[in-house]
């Protein structure tokens, strides 16, 4: 869903997209957290020092910049300069969703690749800072993307068109081959869409397992929830 959200935000006017700025320096830069998909050349290019520069410096270019990042992946590595400047909105779904997406292609995920604590962490950063932020249910914006993504605009000072939920190419961006694992099996659905999926009809919310991580993060979700209008 935060994807989705994404393809739909960088589509207004006068908005340059950064898709997960954050992904590589958790996964392959020199303060990396998860060896899941193994090592690549040049990692210091991925240190969080550097990323925060180069997303700063587009910043300082002027125009609007969108970075869509998984909280997990950023809350570590994001600096205060760079929240600060920034607008925010923290998108969730219920856990069920994200257990039976995840463990689709990542069936040993961590407490951390689940995200929710990590969620909260960054709210807790944002609201340290004094930052106001938006809080997005992703199964709201499956449902009505219009007046998500509309409310969304409003808040962030762009300008909304419902030409926005649509689109010939899905593509995100060219997969580099250090991509291969960490990035483009995540965004196959979104790439060969043409706009937001409706939501299938099923029964009921899918089912969280029962372990500890689990039941942290169902009461990380009712927190998020409590914030959300």
């Amino acid at each position: 869903m935060s994807t989705a959200f994404s393809k739909v935000i960088s589509q207004a006017k006068g908005v340059e997209y950064c898709h997960e700025p954050f992904t590589a320096t958790y996964y392959f830069g020199p303060e990396r957290r998860c060896r899941r998909y193994g090592d690549v050349p040049d990692a210091l290019e991925h240190s969080s020092a550097a990323v925060n520069d180069r997303l700063l410096h587009a910043q300082l270019d002027g125009g609007s910049v969108f970075v869509k990042d998984l909280a997990f992946q950023a809350v570590a590595y994001a600096e205060e300069k760079l929240l600060s400047s920034a607008c925010h909105a923290v998108i969730f779904r219920h856990p069920g969703y994200v257990h039976r997406s995840l463990v689709k292609l990542k069936p040993d995920y961590t407490e951390e690749e689940f995200g929710f604590i990590a969620l909260l962490e960054m709210v807790s950063r944002l609201e340290a800072l004094g930052k106001e932020y938006l809080v997005v249910d992703g199964q709201r914006f499956r449902e009505a993307p219009r007046d998500v993504a509309s409310r969304y605009c409003d808040y962030a000072g762009l300008s909304y068109s419902d030409s926005m939920l649509h689109w010939r190419d899905g593509q995100i961006r060219p997969w580099a081959e250090d991509e291969v694992s960490s990035q483009a099996p995540w965004h196959r659905t979104l790439e060969t869409s043409h706009g937001v999926l409706s939501p299938p009809a099923e029964c009921g919310i899918p089912e969280v397992p029962n372990t500890a991580l689990h039941r942290r993060a169902t009461e990380a979700y009712h927190e998020l929830k409590a914030r959300a209008d």
